[in-house]
């Protein structure tokens, strides 16, 4: 996610070199635009994985969840999730 900056907060002021005035470039990203799934080897890691990405993803908007044998989501809930981590058996 180098490539993209959450609204607002990682501004970036450039130089005009015609005008000479400073102009802001925001940028975003569309999260309902993809889905990420995260194979974790054996359920153990499963919530430790989720505990981690989320807690690093969460300032961009990223919503990071557990799919594996013990849990379940609804559509709704998969719809509004950016990156399902799961196991090889789900």
């Amino acid at each position: 996610l180098g490539q993209y900056r959450r609204e607002g907060v990682d501004d970036v002021m450039d130089d005009d070199d015609d005008t000479g005035k400073a102009s802001k470039h925001e940028g975003h990203f569309d999260l309902s635009a993809f889905k990420i799934i995260y194979v974790a080897p054996m359920k153990a890691l499963v919530q430790e994985v989720v505990k981690n990405f989320s807690k690093r993803l969460g300032p961009y908007g990223i919503t990071v969840r557990e799919l594996s044998g013990d849990s379940s989501l609804t559509r709704q809930q998969i719809s509004e999730t950016q990156m399902i981590v799961t196991t090889p058996e789900k």
